[in-house]
């Protein structure tokens, strides 16, 4: 076996719960199924005790701006029609999947002029809620769970930001979304 996955967290931290949920999504993608057979092949192999090392672990201090979730409003504006910008994003897509090791992983990403706070101040780890409507004016459609914004790249006028695309299976309704949003006391004036 080549790839060992391990992991252990405590958390309440929603870009974490996000990836997490990645994680465990391409595990059961590429897992293997447990039967009798695997069961006598595992028993076989040879099992070291290892002991824990001994040496004091320093806290290494992460980046100094806390996380931020993103509750945007976006709506459909379809496949980019110029070569160049398809293949950027063809390109940034393949980055992110090589990085996370997992080829399958279904990516999505929106685009916000630069103009915007969210193109200028998104980062990587933050965590992004989408509120999707099919047009400009019309109503809300469903409303995205968190999703982890795994990067933000410039592109001429526009930063383009890619996460890890949810199953619509998971999104809840407008009327779902306002509803949680007035139990758990979310500042919610337009709903």
């Amino acid at each position: 076996m080549k790839d060992l996955f391990e992991a252990g967290i405590a958390t309440d931290d929603p870009s974490v719960r996000s990836q997490a949920l990645a994680a465990i999504e391409m595990l059961k993608r590429k897992a293997l199924r447990i039967d009798e057979r695997f069961l006598l092949r595992i028993e076989r192999i040879p099992v070291e005790e290892m002991l824990p090392p001994k040496r004091n672990f320093r806290r290494i201090k992460s980046d100094t701006r806390k996380r931020q979730t993103w509750l945007l409003g976006v709506r459909s504006i379809g496949e980019p029609r110029d070569q160049a910008t398809q293949e950027r994003i063809s390109k940034d897509i393949s980055r992110l999947r090589r990085k996370l090791k997992d080829e399958n992983l279904e990516l999505g990403w929106a685009s916000f002029q630069k103009k915007y706070r969210v193109a200028k101040e998104a980062i990587e780890g933050d965590t992004v809620i989408f509120i999707w409507r099919e047009t400009y004016r019309g109503d809300s459609d469903k409303v995205s769970r968190h999703e982890a914004i795994l990067a933000s790249r410039p592109f001429e006028k526009v930063n383009r930001i890619y996460h890890i695309q949810l199953d619509d299976n998971d999104a809840l309704t407008w009327n779902q979304f306002k509803r949680l949003a007035n139990k758990d006391r979310y500042a919610c004036s337009n709903c």
